[in-house]
């Protein structure tokens, strides 16, 4: 390389040199507009997902000190804090489960032994009302709120 080549601020050239190494051969706005003719024009530029494209990334290196580690470490913070809320939201569905099962176990023993009192003091028809009719509901709660489990 030539001696004016490696220095930008001779030759007025901009240097693209990012820190690790990383040369970015993006030709500036200027740059376009002279290959262009001279012709104004625009780009689109669309980028999907958690990270930022690589021009970004490097712009954010060029313009803040550190810029593009900091912006890394937002998204590993980020990241980070997404899987524990995960993780918090199916413990806490866990625990909601369980204790909707056990209370409708509570509900079904309860109404079971209301229902073997009331068999016992010949009120059979009472006894069957009330207990099968507990058990009816407990199954269709539990099936209906399987489906829409699943569904959801």
């Amino acid at each position: 390389m030539s001696p004016e080549k490696s220095n930008p601020q001779k030759t007025g050239e901009v240097d693209r040199t990012v820190p690790g190494d990383l040369n970015v051969n993006e030709p500036s706005p200027e740059d376009r507009k002279r290959e262009a003719g001279g012709v104004p024009f625009a780009t689109l530029t669309q980028h999907y997902g958690p990270l930022p494209d690589v021009d970004s990334l490097s712009g954010y290196a060029r313009l803040i000190p550190n810029g593009a580690e900091r912006l890394m470490r937002q998204v590993e913070l980020q990241s980070e804090h997404r899987r524990k809320m995960d993780a918090s939201i199916i413990k806490s569905n866990n625990i909601q489960s369980y204790i909707g099962q056990f209370f409708g176990f509570f509900i079904a023993v309860i109404f079971a032994g209301v229902s073997y009192v009331l068999a016992m003091n010949n009120h059979e028809q009472t006894a069957v009302v009330l207990g099968g009719g507990t058990i009816l509901g407990l199954v269709t709660i539990f099936v209906l709120g399987k489906k829409l489990q699943n569904r959801g």
